[in-house]
């Protein structure tokens, strides 16, 4: 299933996806936007009994006037908080100041949990137009992205996105420049604008020229998290026009919400998504942003309707493309995203769902409370690791017992090591680990059903866990033709036949040693014996002069 949830009262709306239980990891990393409104907040939940939590606080302050002074302090506060809680208990945390930002705050603990962030009342940006409620779940550091694709909010001008690094020495670039370097917990915000407004704004102030983009393609040399802040309505674009120096007319329509954007890496085959509208919501606008690959674009129908003229090409990535689809028919409780294309692409489908509207008075002159709600709908929340099997993708394969098969590994993410496992009854076979993507040639001893395993290991960057990651397969191995061809085959005579798994060309002479065969009856590999009548699926020798053998 997929699941969502809403938080919402008169002029206060925002959603969030619910991860499932077994996405839930032992570390996350808080971002949150720095606001005057309400403190920043965010929620932790026990899965465990006796569970302990070290949260690392990160609050940045910044006090912008002192005794009617203009001043920019920025004030750090750091600090540790070690609590233990039970299963199913939860843990509140608000901001010392409501001006406190608490992006890059970290928690750790013993086992895993689930983590919500967000505020409970935030206009964005600080100090103008309407406010909202803020409330989004939280992806484990250790499912970050290094590729994520942003695409403009429809009916709004500008849209904010917060890039938070987990590691040291983390370079972001978009579309494809270079846009700055961060340090663990570090955040970097950017403005992304509608595709219905001006891409470049000369300045009148200053008569500088600004580029600003439509869509952004951001990637990153190590493991960051995404964030759209959509922006309070009334002062859109008034506010637009005092930070680029551009006349503008005021947006009214929507307000601000907090909406995670998924690393491309954990993109999806088909989604479900819904809508939320309800009689007490002045939501009366749903739309979803869907971004694919171009490739696929044709290809992707939505509850069963091609939309694939709906999209357009990125800027920054011309393989990826995305569409902006206004939901009409909201009635119809779920909504299925799907990509009808005939190749074999694993996860191709990002989207992003959101509701606006507002309320009037009854002569329709004035506002009186926006609402909106947005969600991140398509992730799969599972690192992106596969294995290639003799050059495909498949989760069970056929082959002969002579055979060998090549398998790849497939692993999209920062790991430590890795090897190969393959395992039947009870026998065993281990590979060496590996720290270096190559491809492993393997022949199976005996015929039966194998499960091979690819054990990939990895640190998180923030508490040192040692997570292990395993994708598996099914091959089954088959015997040789189990029916004998009943021919003789007599000395000084040319054969053919597998030793050691490898196929080899003998001349029979007298008095050789002979080579090893597979036992049709143990699947184990044996010598020749002499004086014997051997019935084989393939070629045997005769073993002296005066003898020869039945095939």
């Amino acid at each position: 299933i997929s699941l969502y949830a809403t938080n919402h009262k008169v002029g206060f709306y925002d959603a969030t996806n619910i991860l499932p239980y077994t996405a839930l990891q032992k570390e996350y990393m808080i971002q949150t936007y720095m606001t005057d409104e309400d403190a920043n907040e965010f929620a932790i939940v026990a899965t465990e009994k006796n569970q302990k939590f070290k949260i690392t606080i990160k609050e940045t302050v910044i006090h912008d006037t002192i005794n009617n002074q203009v001043y920019q302090i920025k004030e750090i506060i750091n600090k540790d908080i070690n609590i233990t809680l039970n299963k199913g208990q939860a843990y509140l945390y608000r901001a010392q100041s409501r001006y406190g930002d608490l992006s890059g705050t970290q928690i750790c603990s013993t086992a895993p949990f689930a983590m919500f962030n967000g505020c409970q009342g935030a206009k964005i940006p600080t100090g103008t137009g309407a406010n909202n409620h803020l409330y989004h779940q939280s992806m484990p550091t250790d499912m970050w992205g290094k590729k994520f694709l942003v695409t403009p909010t429809a009916s709004q001008t500008t849209d904010y996105i917060r890039l938070t690094a987990a590691e040291d020495n983390t370079v972001i670039y978009r579309n494809g420049v270079e846009l700055c370097r961060l340090a663990t917990g570090e955040t970097y915000q950017d403005t992304l604008i509608s595709e219905s407004f001006y891409a470049s704004y000369a300045d009148y102030r200053t008569g500088v020229t600004t580029y600003i983009p439509h869509t952004a393609y951001y990637e990153s040399t190590k493991a960051i998290i995404c964030y759209l802040y959509q922006t309070s309505s009334v002062i859109n674009l008034s506010t637009f026009e005092d930070e680029y120096g551009v006349e503008s007319v005021p947006s009214d329509f929507g307000a601000p919400v907090l909406t995670l954007i998924s690393p491309l890496e954990q993109a999806c085959n088909s989604i479900i998504f819904t809508t939320f509208e309800n009689r007490y919501s002045s939501v009366k606008k749903h739309y979803v942003n869907v971004v694919v690959p171009t490739i696929s674009a044709q290809h992707v129908e939505l509850d069963g309707i091609n939309i694939g003229s709906k999209f357009n090409v990125c800027e920054g990535n011309n393989e990826l493309s995305y569409a902006i689809i206004e939901v009409k028919n909201t009635t119809k409780r779920a909504h299925f995203l799907d990509c009808k294309l005939e190749q074999d692409l694993k996860g191709v489908l990002s989207a992003r769902v959101y509701g606006l509207g507002n309320t009037t008075s009854p002569t329709g002159q004035n506002v009186l409370s926006h609402e909106a709600y947005a969600y991140s709908a398509g992730s799969r929340v599972a690192r992106s690791a596969d294995m290639l099997i003799n050059g495909e993708y498949k989760s069970r394969h056929e082959i002969c017992i002579v055979d060998s098969v090549i398998f790849t590994p497939i692993i999209n993410y920062d790991f430590t090591n890795y090897h190969w496992e393959f395992s039947k009854s009870d026998t065993v076979i281990m590979g060496n680990k590996k720290s270096e993507k190559i491809d492993h040639m393997q022949f199976f001893p005996n015929h039966g059903v194998w499960n091979v395993s690819l054990i990939i290991e990895r640190t998180t960057p923030l508490c040192d866990n040692i997570i292990t990651d395993t994708i598996t397969a099914l091959i089954t191995v088959n015997s040789l033709n189990e029916e004998p061809v009943n021919k003789e085959q007599c000395y000084g005579g040319v054969f053919t036949l597998f030793r050691n798994q490898k196929q080899e060309t003998y001349t029979l002479k007298a008095d050789t040693i002979t080579p090893q065969y597979y036992n049709k009856n143990t699947g184990e590999l044996e010598a020749f014996k002499l004086n014997r009548t051997y019935e084989f699926y393939d070629t045997i020798p005769a073993t002296t002069k005066d003898e020869c053998a039945t095939l």
